[in-house]
């Protein structure tokens, strides 16, 4: 499952679609997380790298989108997340 949730963030991170890996974690995760909320972030998500370096040379990496993350999660923005005990 950790594939998919890679997947999903690095499919959105680079602009592409990425409604099947979303399909698969909401089914996987089930009440754990708000679907049209992840799919707002997600799209935000890759706004952000839209115009970065090295996406216009070519792909985001996981490195990158483990940062943006953690900094958004710092500025305690509203996240798709409702429960973490699934990490458990």
């Amino acid at each position: 499952m950790y594939t998919n949730l890679e997947s999903l963030i690095m499919q959105a991170a680079n602009g592409q679609d990425f409604d099947e890996q979303l399909d698969n974690v909401t089914i996987f995760y089930k009440a754990n997380f708000d679907r049209a909320l992840l799919s707002t972030q997600l799209l935000n998500h890759g706004t952000w790298f839209a115009d970065r370096e090295p996406k216009k040379g070519g792909r985001v990496s996981v490195a990158e989108c483990v940062a943006l993350l953690q900094a958004s999660h710092s500025c305690r923005t509203p996240f798709a997340v409702k429960s973490v005990d699934f990490l458990r």
